[in-house]
């Protein structure tokens, strides 16, 4: 039921949604922790200094807390553009995460903090979701055996997992491209008020879209013309039923190994904002 290579099955409700849609997928990873501390006061005396060692006190206060995590999973069909609504968007959702051995969590006022999605030549799609929620609780063992047996039999079974031929990027042709990164990171900023010790609220920061692109220096040995410089231009990235459109700036780095390798030249790009008519 757990197939080989998975952890277990994680569901995302869209609590900001009509309806609240609930999409499934499987998990090769999920490290998700409440982060909290405990503050240790200096000791007070009593106004007795002779006795004053009797009545020592050390005082004890929790700190405030920050449940923040990573998922790392396996693009499955028709999921690229969910994935990147969640994120891009910075909506708040539900997410529960069953594992094999029968435990379960669940995190409420969830966000995506960075996705990652990462291609590279010949390989499944990848991609790393990094999390920050408001609260979380833990399931029932009933609760998430009927669950992971029901998403299994309907679901699970029949996914479809995506692989290098399902990318692609509009300026580059395939046989050039040995690999490729696309990085949505939403800068969310914790706020946390009396009401309690854990996050109150969570609005997004600047957000930033970048990533990098590989290539094979062989078919092109020279991008940059022999000019250090930056360039502006539209690129469009490919990853199953996702399909998003950019203006970016970026440049070339240059790699040339030491020993006997292959020659490789990276490009790191950013997301801009469109340019105006010249």
């Amino acid at each position: 039921m757990y197939f080989k290579g998975f952890t277990g099955i994680g569901r995302i409700t869209r609590t900001s949604l009509p309806f609240n849609p609930t999409v499934t997928f499987r998990f090769v990873t999920a490290d998700i922790d409440l982060n909290q501390g405990v503050n240790f006061f200096l000791p007070s005396y009593a106004d007795d200094e002779i006795n004053s060692y009797k009545n020592l006190r050390r005082i004890v206060a929790p700190l405030t807390g920050d449940i923040v995590g990573n998922i790392t999973l396996y693009i499955t069909e028709n999921m690229a553009s969910t994935y990147y609504d969640i994120a891009y968007s910075a909506e708040e959702f539900i997410l529960e995460l069953y594992f094999g051995e029968g435990k379960a969590r669940k995190f409420t006022g969830t966000k995506v903090e960075t996705l990652t999605f990462d291609c590279k030549a010949g390989e499944l799609v990848q991609a790393n979701i990094a999390t920050i929620s408001k609260t979380h609780e833990q399931e029932s063992n009933g609760d998430t055996d009927d669950f992971i047996a029901d998403t299994a039999s309907k679901r699970t079974s029949t996914e479809k997992i995506v692989d290098w031929t399902k990318t692609s990027i509009s300026s580059i042709t395939s046989k050039d491209l040995a690999s490729f990164s696309y990085v949505i990171a939403n800068s969310l900023i914790p706020i946390k008020t009396a009401s309690s010790l854990l996050i109150s609220y969570l609005p997004r920061g600047i957000q930033q879209v970048s990533g990098n692109i590989v290539v094979i220096d062989v078919a092109y040995p020279n991008y940059a013309n022999d000019k250090y410089e930056i360039y502006d231009n539209s690129i469009t990235f490919k990853v199953d039923n996702l399909s998003v459109t950019h203006r970016i700036v970026n440049h070339w780095s240059y790699r040339t190994p030491l020993s006997a390798d292959t020659i490789m030249t990276t490009l790191e790009w950013t997301r801009v904002d469109q340019l105006p008519a010249p």
